[in-house]
């Protein structure tokens, strides 16, 4: 077959499979005919690098490698998501098949008709079984890493190391007290007028339990507020009455609406993008809740209106952390900023300093521990950090990532403990839950066979309920 017709059957194919799946899955708004034009840009190539040269190996090989390529990006934004941010891969993937998956199929058709006309049968069924196997690899990679041979043995191993879900430590100096048994929104805070925080569970309705699992008070939630409900959605306490507050992430907006889903304020700095993080506190210990939020670049103050109190300048940073002030401690804003750096305000925005973290380490947020205020940064480390740049405590764990930590007085009377959770790769379905003493011993280690969020609930007394939150909930506590 000449070359020419093989780089217009493949671009067919190519354009085909673009205009598709832009059709179907694509989001329709102005820009969308452009970004379909870009988008083809590698098939406009194939097919006028067909009229140019003669080999049709060559036009053969590039095209299959384009059109693997390109399969495979779309199944992985399209078929197997695996994040909020997928789709971001179709914007650069043209410029990916044009500039290398062109050139390299290309490289690989040529190298396989020289062979293919030399050799035997043998040699022949060699070459076709070796370019699918590539081709059909190059595919799986990008679609579906998780399937990818390597990655499956890889799981495996990490999974005969790991073992099985199960308590390591503990069992006879921790107790674990079943609060919900089953799937919910699980949040805490100063939801009521009385001492201490609430366990606030989102269901069917709104219940608030005190930090050791009694019922308090069961409030009825709106139709339109379960709908809008989501895993950026918290409570906060405003003059007497319950608001939701929409804290943000990707891009979804912040704002706070009551009970009945009716929009208070929203807070928007950019007309373009909303914030990337608001969260709400009491720092300054006057009784009235106040919002921190952050954006792409500036961090802010709000009072429960949704004003702005302050703003500061902020580089690609995102909210982390509010910790109120004790003591002689100021409170703790902190941001973590592009290029590893936490940077830490006080609730009146005066800049207290900046914490500068390793490549492999990312700020989880604040505490007080081992009689100082520190940062908690995660990674392969879990690593607590003073104001100073000083480690005042590290621990590695092989095979798991720390990804959340809390500081949690267990006991109103005795030292806080460090409370930390770690997940193993995201294909093995791993999860670690640690407690560390002031000392650094390990006195509590469960391996979970499901995603774990810690939360902190305070008590009247000073002491903190520690609480792990998967598809249901549970209470930890010292015997």
């Amino acid at each position: 077959m000449p070359a020419s017709r093989v780089g217009t059957i493949t671009a067919a194919c190519g354009t085909a499979i673009v205009v598709i799946t832009t059709l179907l899955f694509g989001s329709f708004g102005a820009g969308l005919v452009g970004f379909a034009v870009w988008a083809l840009l590698p098939y406009v190539v194939l097919f006028l690098a067909g009229r140019v040269t003669s080999s049709t190996w060559t036009i053969a090989g590039a095209g299959a490698l384009a059109l693997a390529i390109e399969c495979g990006v779309r199944a992985s934004v399209f078929l197997f998501p695996r994040g909020s941010t997928a789709a971001i891969a179709l914007v650069f993937s043209p410029a990916l098949i044009t500039v290398i998956g062109l050139p390299a199929g290309a490289i690989g058709g040529h190298v396989a008709g020289r062979f293919w006309r030399r050799g035997g049968i043998v040699l022949k069924a060699a070459i076709a079984a070796m370019s699918a196997a590539v081709l059909v690899l190059v595919f799986v990679q990008l679609a579906a890493p998780d399937f990818f041979p390597t990655a499956i043995f890889r799981r495996r191993a990490t999974l005969a190391r790991v073992g099985e879900p199960r308590m390591l430590v503990g069992a006879s100096t921790f107790t674990v007290k079943p609060i919900w048994p089953r799937p919910a929104w699980f949040l805490t805070g100063r939801f009521t007028d009385a001492q201490g925080d609430s366990i606030a569970i989102v269901d069917s309705d709104l219940q608030l339990l005190d930090p050791d699992g009694v019922a308090r008070e069961r409030v009825p939630l709106s139709m339109e507020a379960r709908r809008r409900w989501g895993w950026d959605a918290t409570l906060v306490r405003i003059g007497g009455r319950l608001l939701v507050a929409q804290t943000g992430g990707g891009y979804q907006d912040t704002e706070v609406h009551d009970l009945d889903g009716r929009l208070l304020w929203r807070y928007r700095p950019d007309a373009n993008l909303p914030p990337t993080t608001m969260k709400p506190a009491d720092l300054d210990g006057d009784g009235r809740p106040e919002f921190y939020a952050s954006s792409t670049n500036a961090i802010a103050r709000l009072d429960e209106n949704g004003q702005e109190v302050w703003r500061r300048p902020l580089s690609l940073g995102s909210l982390v952390a509010a910790l109120a002030k004790e003591g002689r401690r100021p409170a703790w804003v902190v941001t973590y900023n592009a290029g590893g750096r936490a940077a830490v305000w006080s609730d009146a925005g005066e800049a207290l300093g900046e914490i500068r973290l390793s490549s492999d380490s990312r700020a989880l947020g604040a505490g007080d521990w081992r009689n100082d205020r520190v940062l908690l940064a995660g990674g392969t480390t879990l690593r607590t950090i003073t104001l100073d740049g000083r480690e005042q405590f590290s621990y590695t764990l092989p095979d798991f990532t720390f990804n959340g930590a809390a500081v949690v007085r267990l006991r109103a009377d005795a030292p806080p403990y460090l409370a930390a959770i770690a997940a193993a790769p995201r294909d093995v379905g791993r999860w670690r839950v640690l407690v560390f003493s002031a000392d650094g011993r390990i006195v509590f280690d469960e391996i979970a066979g499901a995603p774990v969020r810690l939360l902190t609930a305070r008590r009247a007394d000073g002491s903190e309920a520690l609480l792990l939150a998967t598809d249901r909930l549970r209470l930890l506590q010292p015997v």
